[in-house]
């Protein structure tokens, strides 16, 4: 391997591409990592790695005897880094807040990330497309993706389109956001997304991290939305009544469905048992809870479900 080394300015630099750090230790690490031949695998899985520690890293997850578990709730974890940033995020009374906005955390690097998106001044730009970002990495990681060789820039390629990445997971998930057809939808918006990840992030929209009370009753939630709903339903004066029985409501949407569920002639029946209901969503419902094989669980205590969206708000509520 040859090193290149500018000795005016103290500079190692990558004779394969543009890489250039001031530690010498820290070319050689890339070279091995982007430019090397030998892959160190995993003899458990397919997991690959051009550097000895990431496969190191990785074999921890297969061993079952290697588990760090949390004093104070249910969450456990096969790598110490990550017990101890659990802890610190969620059991940690230390509080970082941002002086420009009410965003807190507790943890530092997410401060520090959050302050750089959302507040910095300084914008880091592509010089060879119109690309801008706050943020240094994400600038690395464009001109890598967009504009990198050849040789990195096509190591995976989409079938459907021209897209291209370094990355194998970049991949994965590109063709699961642009070409897939399963969709992940907000069960409190009309909002949808087909990568799971992205409907998280959204939902917490609709959550505060502070009750929110009713000042009519002690009801309490933590969803605007809820509480919306609930100051309409209980609180609220206007009434909406079916004109084929004595069915009234005080939300209209709950008209829409007692009209659909008791005066309407189509029927919708499960092919697998003698299930039959007026409500398409019901049916949809009963195949999933009774003839379906598919369970959520939470990675970080022992809760399962059959619905994405209950996951979703077990995970907001109780991590």
């Amino acid at each position: 391997m040859k090193v290149h080394h500018d000795s005016d300015s103290e500079v190692f630099k990558c004779h394969h591409c543009n890489f250039h750090t001031k530690w010498k230790h820290y070319l050689r690490k890339h070279v091995k990592a982007r430019h090397g031949s030998e892959e160190f695998k995993c003899n458990q899985c397919n997991f690959t790695a051009k550097l000895k520690q990431y496969l190191v890293q990785h074999v921890k997850v297969h061993y079952d005897s290697e588990e760090f578990k949390c004093n104070q709730c249910n969450f456990t974890t096969k790598l110490k880094q990550y017990l101890l940033r659990h802890v610190k995020a969620r059991h940690g009374s230390e509080e970082f807040k941002c002086n420009q906005c009410n965003f807190t955390t507790k943890l530092k690097q997410y401060l520090l990330t959050h302050v750089k998106a959302r507040h910095g001044s300084e914008e880091f730009k592509c010089n060879q497309c119109n690309f801008t970002t706050k943020l240094k990495q994400y600038l690395l990681k464009h001109v890598k993706v967009r504009h990198g060789s050849e040789e990195f820039k096509c190591e995976f390629k989409c079938h459907h389109c021209g897209f291209g990445t370094i990355r194998k997971y970049d991949l994965l998930r590109h063709v699961k956001a642009r070409h897939g057809s399963e969709e992940f939808k907000c069960n409190q918006c009309n909002f949808t997304a087909k990568l799971k990840q992205y409907l998280v992030q959204h939902v917490k929209v609709h959550y505060d991290s502070e009750e929110l009370k009713c000042n009519q009753c002690n009801f309490a939630t933590k969803f605007k939305k809820h509480l919306q709903t609930h100051v309409k339903a209980r609180h609220g004066s206007e009434e909406f009544k079916c004109n084929q029985c004595n069915f009234t409501t005080k939300l209209k949407e709950y008209l829409l469905v007692h009209v659909k569920g008791h005066h309407r002639s189509e029927e919708f029946k499960c092919n697998q048992c003698n299930f039959t209901t007026k409500l398409k969503q019901y049916l949809r419902r009963h195949v999933k809870v009774n003839h379906g094989s598919n369970r959520f669980k939470c990675h970080k205590c022992s809760y399962i479900t059959k619905w994405k969206s209950c996951l979703v708000k077990h995970n907001l509520r109780k991590h």
